[in-house]
């Protein structure tokens, strides 16, 4: 992946625990990350996305297709810096702490960030605040009651989304996502248009596919993400920069040289 030199350094997440208030979990205080078992694999209430196996009944309960719970994630910048997320799911119901009785379809949702666990809940509703400076992600996913990660046709039922934090005191106002494209990359290169046209400070919802395991990276807002068909993702920014800008992709999985395509902002 081309990364321009002098790319500032992207401040890491604060590992933060949950409280529930007014219907939400809001993630407020520092936690602690425990460290991971003998296996390499950190406990089941803490185990991070890129460490399942869907093949392991284990690690996840997997459902056929036609039944297995769905999962959304829609998220918006809230006031002074902080982020608002909606859990829309089908076939799931939610249940307390204290329930020990596996049924498929129920449990609760986890909420890693920069690959950290942060909290279960019990919500569709969840509050997170300010994060630092830069780019993050925030993966969510549906676990049954036992801590196993729902799966199906393969793939976790967990939704990764990659934030651009601005920076303290920004004049930016909370907002949903007001400009939302569908972007693919399949073969080697882009699918359909190679250029996005959007105005100075529209919110963007950038959904990504890819049918191979890539990255990329956007040129002068120093976002950087992976995606792959197991994890789509989708990257939300607040279009802030005028100009015209590069998203390369890793050079493993590029068919041509040069930008796989490219965001043009205009006044």
């Amino acid at each position: 992946m081309a990364v321009r030199s002098g790319t500032p350094a992207i401040v890491a997440m604060v590992v933060v625990a949950g409280i529930t208030f007014g219907g939400a979990v809001w993630i407020t205080r520092p936690a602690t990350v425990p460290p991971g078992s003998a296996s390499g694999v950190p406990p089941h209430v803490h185990a991070l996305p890129a460490t399942y196996d869907v093949t392991d009944p284990a690690q996840v309960l997997a459902l056929p297709v036609e039944t297995a719970p769905t999962l959304m994630v829609a998220i918006r910048q809230a006031v002074a810096g902080s982020w608002d997320l909606e859990l829309g799911t089908t076939r799931f119901r939610y249940v307390t702490d204290d329930r020990t009785e596996l049924v498929p379809g129920e449990g609760h949702a986890h909420l890693f960030v920069d690959g950290n666990y942060i909290s279960q809940f019990n919500t569709g509703h969840v509050h997170l605040e300010p994060l630092p400076p830069g780019v993050h992600t925030l993966d969510v996913g549906l676990f049954a009651v036992d801590h196993r990660a729902y799966a199906a046709g393969g793939k976790l039922v967990m939704q990764r989304v990659v934030v651009v934090a601005p920076e303290p005191g920004s004049a930016l106002e909370a907002s949903r996502p007001n400009r939302k494209f569908a972007v693919a990359f399949a073969g080697g290169r882009i699918t359909g248009t190679d250029t996005l046209r959007v105005s100075r400070n529209d919110a963007l919802e950038l959904r990504w596919s890819s049918d191979v395991p890539a990255s990329f990276h956007l040129e002068g807002y120093e976002a950087a993400f992976s995606v792959s068909p197991e994890m789509p993702v989708t990257v939300f920014l607040h279009a802030t920069q005028v100009g015209r800008f590069a998203i390369q992709g890793n050079a493993g999985v590029v068919r041509d040289t040069g930008p796989v395509m490219y965001l043009e902002v205009f006044p």
